[in-house]
């Protein structure tokens, strides 16, 4: 099934702006999974995905570099270190992510639409 990304072309720029469609948080997710018609259970489903995220976060916090095919995610330190510690009012950690291969092939299957921004 094709996705599709709707975008208006800025005026003057020559740049694609995209429309977005709205936010998605985590209710938006498992509304779409029950769509999917698994025949799980929202407990179930939430359930699943709460622990996938206990795990991945506890993983990315032992040092682990995470690739979920979704997403490859790897733990970052920002500061200095103020003589040979670690200061958490200076220093932090971050994740970072990067597109994986589901993503790469959800990309693929992605197309645009445009129009022009009086238009909408």
């Amino acid at each position: 099934m094709a996705n599709t990304l709707k975008v208006w072309m800025a005026p003057k720029d020559k740049i694609f702006v995209l429309e977005t469609t709205g936010k998605a948080d985590i209710d938006k997710i498992y509304e779409e999974m029950r769509a999917e018609d698994t025949g799980l259970r929202l407990e179930t489903i939430v359930h699943s995905v709460t622990l996938f995220q206990r795990v991945c976060a506890r993983l990315l916090m032992n040092g682990w570099q995470l690739n979920t095919g979704l997403f490859y995610a790897v733990p970052r330190l920002l500061g200095l270190a103020e003589d040979g510690r670690w200061n958490p009012e200076s220093n932090s950690i971050y994740v970072a992510f990067t597109q994986d291969k589901v993503m790469r092939e959800e990309i693929a299957l992605t197309r645009s639409v445009s129009w022009a921004r009086n238009q909408m």
